[in-house]
């Protein structure tokens, strides 16, 4: 999985500027952007999971 962190990073500031302003109209124009971001930041949790269980054995 080759992820770049500034992408990584790019999406959790997305995420974060939702969250902070909260507004309906902001979320709904942003949705795909939001499920993305979403499916990103699991993808590399799932990856650091992956690499820490071969690292164990």
């Amino acid at each position: 999985m080759n992820l770049e962190l500034s992408d990584f990073n790019e999406r959790i500031r997305l995420l974060r500027r939702i969250r902070s302003r909260g507004r309906e109209d902001y979320l709904i124009g942003n949705q795909e952007a939001i499920q993305s971001s979403i499916l990103l930041i699991l993808m590399v949790i799932l990856h650091l999971l992956q690499n820490a269980s071969h690292s164990i054995l």
